[in-house]
């Protein structure tokens, strides 16, 4: 049970406040999240397992990239700080896209840095051609059926770092680098693994796939509709922030929507329905297109 956050900006630099508030949201939902203590029945309150984040900046040529994970939670104030850095990192001329996560970890995961969201997977095409897929998870996959699948040790690996590999290989197997085939290889993961008796176990992702030639940013949601209670802690959201032609599209979490409402940041976020896979695009109506859908 995590906190998660993706963004697709243009022209960042005239938005560096927008993000800076939008990085801000996330600490604070993760911090305090009275969807979390409603869905555990006040076990939890904070999503305090560590946190992480990929970034992906166009300035013209191929993409810079930062990435970096960290054991300590994301309202700690060292991670604050590393976030005012993450923030200039964004806030710069050109294009950028970035998917940023808090952790809540399952009590039979591994813990640490080494644990946290986003997961890095190099990704060969061809015998020259080369990319990196960064992923993040909200939710819960069928580790066993993972393990059996990929060839893991249980004990060693998180769900979710297996639920990336599983994507990461498809695109691998497929020769394909396109947003259309993340998005296929994402739906197939999360429809064949985030599934119990039947039933969604969570399937909120994010997914940025950096190559030489650029990058795509691909989001799903999947989640059980028919347990109110569940649905919204799951349900994502996307929001398009714009001034003038500038533009930051937002994937985030139902809490950290909650947060930008209440800066009049995401006053028109739309849910993304269990079953969709989008892509996150400023450029887009709505600040999200859509690719895919699950199942």
């Amino acid at each position: 049970m995590c906190r998660l956050l993706a963004l697709h900006c243009i022209e960042c630099r005239e938005l560096s406040n927008a993000i800076s508030l939008t990085l801000d949201a996330l600490v604070e939902a993760s911090s305090f999240d009275s969807r979390l203590i409603a869905v555990t029945a006040g076990r939890r309150e904070s999503h305090g397992d560590g946190w992480g984040y990929a970034l992906a900046l166009n300035r013209g040529g191929a993409p810079a990239v930062a990435h970096d994970k960290f054991i300590l939670p994301i309202f700690s104030q060292f991670s604050r700080e590393v976030l005012a850095q993450v923030a200039r990192f964004l806030g710069v001329r050109g294009e950028a896209a970035a998917i940023l996560h808090a952790r809540a970890a399952s009590p039979s995961e591994p813990l640490g840095s080494r644990a946290s969201h986003p997961y890095e997977y190099r990704i060969r095409v061809g015998d020259e051609e080369e990319a990196t897929l960064y992923f993040a998870h909200n939710g819960g996959a069928n580790k066993d059926a993972l393990r059996k699948e990929l060839k893991l040790a249980r004990h060693y690996h998180t769900d979710s770092y297996a639920l990336g590999l599983y994507i990461a290989r498809a695109l691998e197997s497929s020769q394909c680098l396109e947003e259309r085939c993340l998005a296929r290889a994402v739906a197939e993961a999360v429809g064949r693994f985030c599934v119990k008796d039947g039933k969604p176990l969570g399937g909120v992702t994010a997914a940025l796939l950096v190559s030489d030639k650029g990058f795509a940013l691909v989001a799903s949601s999947w989640f059980d509709s028919s347990d109110e209670l569940r649905a919204q802690y799951y349900q994502p959201y996307a929001a398009l922030i714009k001034r003038g032609e500038r533009a930051l599209a937002v994937f985030a979490s139902p809490t950290v929507i909650d947060r930008l409402r209440e800066l009049g940041l995401a006053w028109r976020a739309k849910p993304i329905d269990a079953g969709e896979v989008i892509a996150i695009d400023a450029r887009a109506d709505s600040g999200f297109r859509r690719l895919a859908r699950i199942g």
